[in-house]
Parts: structure tokens; C-alpha cells; sequence
């Protein structure tokens, strides 16, 4: 099938009713911090809540585009109306295997109103129809329901429980793992 071509593993800006799907920048360390200061956004995630904005400052400016150099399409997550970063999602690329995994963070200010299944049905439709990716796939802690159901509702298959697969904060944990073929999520948009 032959290398994916470099164009098309670009963050280029994403647009959905609601939301703009775009590179990080600096300018986003304030409303980024304003959530991941939140315990209960980092329960299920190897990172601690931040400390202070410099913390997400260097996160922004560092830590991500250190990955996207490395392959990673990570996007800031806009409200149109307000301009807002609510959130930031990612797809972790495998471009070998045309595969990549998604990963994301929402403020809890915003779960519970669909913002995040529409962040990623963008960002799948993109890694799809774009990129040309053939498969999608996401893993959870067993306990974080709300990660494992936004899963569900974007059509991804459950394909097993990894038992003590991860070790952070201290203790094994047990994930749980969901996939989506190209070819299933063709046949649901039809």
C-alpha cells in the first residue's frame, strides 16, 4: 500500500458544528490549565494534575510538539462560540500499520454534552478518509466508564480486557480495549 504521505500526517485544523480541532499553541496554557489542575481529569492517566500554568505551559510547548515531531496528530479542542479550548485529543500513529491510537482529555465542565464523541468523530473521519489509516483503537482503565462508553458510541468494538497491562500512581492497572476497522465504520456511515 506504501508510505502515507507527510502532507497528510499534518495537524490541519478540524471543523465540526461546534468545535475547531487544531494545533496546540502557547496562547491555550490558561483554559488547558484550567482543567488539568482538576484531579478527576488525570484519575485514569499516568500524569498528576498540574501545579501551576507554567507546568501546562510547558507541556503545550514542549512535551507536544515533541510528539507531533515524532508522528502524533494532537489537537486543541475549540468551542466556536467563545473560543474556548475545552479539551486536548490525540492519535498516537502507528503509520507503518496504518493504524493509530486515540487518546483525549475533555474538561469536566463540558462532559455529559457530546463534545467529546464530536471531537473524535471528527478526528476519526479524518484519520479514515484523510490519512487513510485502516484501523483506530483506544484503551481505558476498567473503572472510567465515561472513556470506555464515548468508546461504544463512536462504533469502536470492545476486543478484550488486558489485565495489569499499565503501573502508575502506584498500582497495576486493568484496561480495557476497543478497536474500529476502516471498513466497519464505512459500512456505518452508509
Amino acid at each position: 500500500m506504501g508510505e502515507i504521505p507527510p502532507e497528510r500526517l499534518a495537524v490541519t485544523p478540524l471543523e465540526t458544528e461546534r468545535l475547531l480541532l487544531r494545533p496546540v499553541r502557547a496562547s491555550d496554557a490558561a483554559d488547558v490549565f484550567d482543567y488539568t489542575r482538576r484531579p478527576e481529569v488525570s484519575e485514569f492517566l499516568p500524569w498528576e494534575p498540574h501545579t501551576d500554568e507554567q507546568e501546562t505551559l510547558r507541556w503545550l510547548t514542549e512535551d507536544i510538539p515533541a510528539k507531533v515531531e515524532s508522528g502524533d496528530l494532537i489537537y486543541a479542542v475549540e468551542l466556536k462560540e467563545g473560543s474556548r479550548v475545552i479539551g486536548v485529543f490525540d492519535l498516537h500513529m502507528d503509520a507503518e500499520n496504518r493504524k493509530a491510537q486515540l487518546g483525549y482529555s475533555l474538561s469536566p465542565d463540558f462532559h455529559r454534552q457530546g463534545y467529546g464523541v464530536e471531537a473524535c468523530e471528527a478526528l476519526v473521519r479524518h484519520a479514515f478518509t484523510v490519512i487513510g489509516l485502516n484501523r483506530i483503537e483506544a484503551g481505558c482503565d476498567v473503572p472510567n466508564e465515561a472513556s470506555w462508553r464515548l468508546m461504544e458510541r463512536l462504533g469502536m468494538k470492545y476486543e478484550g480486557t488486558r489485565k495489569q497491562d499499565r503501573y502508575f500512581k502506584g498500582k497495576y492497572r486493568d484496561s480495557k480495549y476497543y478497536g474500529l476497522l476502516k471498513s466497519d465504520w464505512e459500512a456505518a456511515q452508509a
